[in-house]
């Protein structure tokens, strides 16, 4: 059913490594937004942006940075007919930031994610390993239990399969209460996968950098309903906005002389530091799925010198969801009424790759596709992937757990860019929905720090 890599993609995987630099000693530093400690999560998305400035003088490590800060939400009231609401949040994705920007204080951008919520929903998901999920996950998110509770429920009322399927919500064990009330410790690597910010090696530009997260809607955050019992009933939008305070960013500063002497020597050779970085971008599309229909997507060099992979997975359009907002993460596969992506298949540069349409409803073709990307992360199981429905395109010719290595090892691969790269979605749906298509392009760039000198190409 899958076409070979081979046939389209001409680039050998190259091992690069970058030099190990052993025994790293960070202190974790505090750094205050300029904007201060405390923020609303209001109804509008981007309504706020929030920046750290990292000096221009230190060697640091951003994947072992840690973002901390409090949540609360308010109490919810009632619904008018004597039934008071929970709140609920959504724990499947970072989703308290729309955009998420590194850049240098000149405006070079080494990561730039507008729909950051849904990206963070698509690649972490799929590329965090159960094993991390158990001893790092920023919600605690891997449970035993599948009972009514609501604990162990999906988006739409009913139960997850199993302890090794991550919990999709969070809620108020108390009706018509300011909780949740958490505190959170994220690390920056858990913010954004296959970027920079999940580099876990030690950096060093000689100008200032700045990390800007844009805050996003409250919708995007949670919701409340009247029910433990079933998370979906009385499911409606949050009316007042959500509270974070004690915002900080401890960076993890290098303070071996060393290994910050070694990593500046680098800096200043002929070539300088070069990494080869992962650079996603987030594309959508609305669609109508009442027939045949298709969508197509163009990734230009200016966003990088090869394609590594493309990850989709769609969700009901807002217009769909306005009485019910928990729907906002569930996918299109599992939708009242049924299965609404029926069949597909993907196009890349006007070449067919499925050799026949992937079936959505009587087999289990998308599942045994994927299979061997999603091998070791939660969906690896057919039933949290019916749930979760994702497709993959991957063209780094990279097998099994040694795609997960591409940055460690700084592996050159992908699919190349000469001018442009065209990626064309081709599916059918029986049912009259307003559905919305996410796709995450993530290409690969050559970073280069030379002496007062930073460019990406």
């Amino acid at each position: 059913m899958q076409t070979p890599i081979e046939k389209i993609s001409s680039t050998e995987v190259v091992y690069n490594p970058i030099k190990k630099r052993s025994n790293p000693t960070y202190q974790l530093e505090p750094h205050q937004a300029l904007e201060g400690t405390a923020f609303a999560i209001n109804e509008t998305q981007n309504s706020r942006n929030i920046t750290f400035r990292i000096p221009s003088n230190l060697v640091f490590n951003l994947s072992e940075s840690i973002l901390s800060f409090a949540m609360t939400f308010v109490a919810g009231g009632d619904d008018g007919g004597g039934n008071d609401y929970y709140n609920f949040e959504y724990i499947t994705c970072v989703p308290f930031f729309s955009r998420i920007q590194l850049r240098t204080k000149d405006g070079l951008r080494l990561v730039d994610v507008d729909n950051a919520h849904y990206a963070s929903e698509i690649m972490n998901r799929v590329t965090t390993r159960i094993t991390n999920f158990e001893t790092n996950n920023i919600f605690e998110g891997l449970t035993g239990r599948t009972g009514t509770d609501g604990v162990g429920q999906r988006p739409d009322g009913t139960n997850m399969s199993n302890r090794y399927e991550h919990m999709y919500i969070n809620e108020a064990t108390t009706a018509n209460a300011a909780t949740p009330n958490i505190g959170l410790a994220i690390y920056l690597k858990d913010l954004l996968h296959y970027s920079l910010l999940e580099l876990n090696k030690d950096l060093y530009f000689g100008k200032e950098i700045e990390l800007v997260l844009s805050l996003n809607s409250r919708d995007y955050v949670g919701y409340k309903g009247i029910s433990l019992a079933d998370i979906s009933d009385g499911a409606t939008s949050l009316t007042d906005n959500i509270a974070i305070t004690g915002l900080q960013l401890y960076l993890a500063v290098e303070k071996d002389e060393s290994i910050i002497n070694d990593l500046m020597s680098v800096v200043d050779s002929p070539n300088g530091l070069q990494l080869q970085i992962p650079f996603p971008t987030v594309l959508n599309s609305l669609i109508s799925l009442s027939s045949d229909h298709s969508h197509e997507h163009k990734i230009f060099n200016d966003k990088g010198q090869r394609v590594l992979c493309v990850m989709s997975t769609g969700a009901l359009d807002s217009s769909e969801f306005a009485a019910s907002p928990n729907c906002v993460y569930t996918s299109l596969v599992s939708l009242a009424g049924g299965n609404v992506l029926e069949k597909y298949r993907v196009e890349i540069n006007n070449k067919r790759i499925q050799l026949d349409d992937i079936n959505m409803i009587t087999s289990y073709d998308a599942y045994l596709y994927n299979r061997d990307y999603i091998k070791g992360s939660h969906l690896q199981l057919l039933n949290p992937y019916e749930f979760n429905w994702y497709h993959v395109e991957d063209f780094t010719g990279l097998k099994g757990e040694n795609r997960h290595k591409l940055l460690d090892d700084n592996i050159v691969c992908g699919h190349p860019i000469d001018k442009e790269f065209k990626f064309r979605f081709i599916a059918s749906g029986s049912a009259l929905v307003r559905a919305r298509y996410y796709h995450v392009f993530v290409t690969q760039r050559l970073l280069t720090v030379k002496k007062n000198q930073v460019t990406l190409d």
